[in-house]
């Protein structure tokens, strides 16, 4: 499975619009007069980075984006198919390879499938029929029927799930207000750390900062180890 980020509608033209906290909540929460705007670029970045490693943390989309989950065929015999973000507001588009037609895709209706939404993880299944009723794995191309799912082509991509995920600012105060300190508390602290070391808080030198921080700072291009 691959998931891939696709659009980020909610900021058309403006790359900073639709994050979690505003640049004045940051300031505030840095000490920072609210009159002095020297900084503002660096810290509109530092807003970014921070909600993307909250994102990363915690397995959710908190600024709404369109994502796009891909994976090399449906699950057997009707089981249920599992999103891979937690904060999904809705499924888009899902297409599958046609397992009769080289090089052509099928699409399949969202709203024919039963969902359940778990808050943290959306499961997608066929439409449930009594299991003994269920003669064969995969339905017959175009449809997901009799409690199980369409057939597909053979592909990396032969599914491709388009979802929005992600939480429109005021209702992500509303509903994680403790997460959204957190980013607000990641914000100051990152502005007042502006190098890779810090000086030590007992003795003198320097000390390397708490390697969990950095390695979530990374964590987006990190590649699994392959040996």
């Amino acid at each position: 499975m691959a998931l891939l980020l696709s659009v980020q509608p909610a900021a058309p033209g403006d790359p900073f619009q639709g994050e979690p906290v505003l640049l004045a909540e940051v300031k505030a929460q840095a000490r920072i007069d609210a009159d002095l705007t020297a900084d503002d670029a660096l810290i509109q970045g530092i807003i970014a980075g921070a909600r993307a490693q909250a994102e990363v943390r915690t397995g959710a989309a908190i600024r709404q984006a369109i994502y796009l989950q891909t994976m090399d065929g449906f699950p057997p015999f009707g089981r249920p198919l599992v999103l891979a973000h937690a904060g999904i507001q809705s499924v888009q588009a899902i297409t599958y390879a046609d397992p009769l037609a080289e090089n052509q895709r099928l699409s399949l209706d969202p709203s024919t499938l039963d969902t359940v939404n778990r808050g943290r993880e959306l499961l997608l299944a066929p439409l449930s029929v009594p299991a003994w009723t269920r003669k064969a794995p995969y339905a017959q191309p175009g449809a997901a029927m009799h409690g199980v799912w369409p057939q597909t082509g053979r592909s990396e991509r032969a599914v491709e799930i388009t979802y929005l995920a992600g939480f429109a600012p005021e209702d992500f105060v509303s509903r994680y207000p403790s997460v959204r300190i957190w980013i607000l508390m990641a914000c100051a602290w990152a502005y007042a750390q502006r190098e890779m070391f810090m000086l030590k808080l007992r003795g003198s030198g320097f000390e390397e900062l708490p390697p969990d921080y950095m390695q979530s700072l990374l964590e987006p291009l990190t590649v699994p180890p392959r040996f």
